[in-house]
């Protein structure tokens, strides 16, 4: 199973709309001001992905 793309939303400081990150381009850069949630959404990724690995 190959992760495309990734939608985040009801975590931490995510609100109910989704963050949508495109997994499948080479580079995804995510921008914004201080405390808008950005290490977050890399949160939300890094618990999705380990989730992944356990099963």
């Amino acid at each position: 199973m190959k992760f495309t793309h990734l939608g985040i939303s009801h975590f931490r400081s995510i609100g109910e709309t989704p963050v949508i990150i495109d997994l499948s381009k080479k580079i995804t850069i995510l921008v914004g001001q201080n405390d808008c949630g950005k290490s977050n959404v890399l949160r939300g990724l890094e618990l999705s992905l380990r989730y992944k690995e356990e099963r």
